[in-house]
């Protein structure tokens, strides 16, 4: 990958692919989200060794599946920004390890939170990950929480601080109008998704011990806001092509 972007490069949606061939930093990072997914699968040595465990393990494949899905979208916004803008430099490489750092400092607590959260919504039917302390379980549960929260944040800030360096960058790497409104949709979104992190902390801190789960609840909203803001940037996408001619014609 090169900062260059010669005309001649592949395009996809209006956006030149300057990243298509594969790099070591690429594939370090691949190599990290794929440890990762498996990090949330039942270890060798807990493998069920009775009908019972099976069972329960079986219950917990929603965990896995949401789990992976909030892996998924980190991974995504990492490959899109290697694809499109094809940065390779120290920067580049400090972003991506600050990345896979996140990421696997989030991926217990995030097993963890989507478990208790089944659990809850379940009445049990799918069991809890651990059992908390009658007396402690308030701080226990906070600890986790706030793991989580940071983690999820960092993870968040850095997917906008690689899309943000881009748009500082626009000048150098030549970005047209669609590889501009990439970059700040992915700023957009995910500078949302990292402050649901922040108010999870916020939260688990600051509430009555009856009200902590809300702390883990808060985290739905961002399926209505996302969905707000993605309806703007679409909106002002639309907008931007429609006045583009005008413009040109100016």
């Amino acid at each position: 990958m090169t900062d260059t972007t010669p005309d001649t490069l592949p395009m996809e949606r209006g956006m030149r692919l300057r990243g298509l061939a594969m790099t070591r930093l690429e594939t370090f990072a691949d190599a990290a989200f794929a440890f990762a997914v498996t990090l949330l699968v039942v270890a060798v040595d807990d493998l069920p060794e009775t009908f019972e465990e099976l069972e329960n393990a079986i219950k917990s494949i929603p965990v896995f599946l949401f789990s992976s899905a909030q892996l998924f979208a980190f991974w995504i916004a990492h490959r899109n920004w290697s694809r499109v803008y094809g940065l390779d430099n120290g920067v580049a490489v400090l972003l991506t390890l600050l990345l896979v750092t996140g990421l696997l400092v989030m991926v217990f607590p995030l097993r963890v939170v989507y478990a208790f959260g089944a659990a809850d919504l379940s009445d049990d039917w799918i069991p809890p990950p651990l059992q908390l302390d009658p007396v402690t379980w308030a701080e226990q549960l906070t600890l986790v929480f706030v793991t989580y929260g940071i983690s999820w944040a960092w993870l968040a800030s850095v997917i906008v601080a690689m899309f943000a360096y881009v748009l500082v960058r626009g000048r150098a790497l030549a970005l047209n109008a669609a590889e501009r409104r990439n970059a700040v949709a992915f700023v957009s979104m995910y500078g949302a998704i990292a402050l649901s992190g922040v108010s999870s902390v916020t939260l688990s801190l600051t509430l009555p011990h009856e009200l902590l789960h809300l702390a883990g609840y808060q985290y739905f909203l961002l399926f209505p806001l996302l969905a707000v803001i993605a309806v703007v940037l679409w909106a002002s996408g639309r907008r931007a092509l429609r006045d583009a001619p005008v413009a040109a014609e100016a």
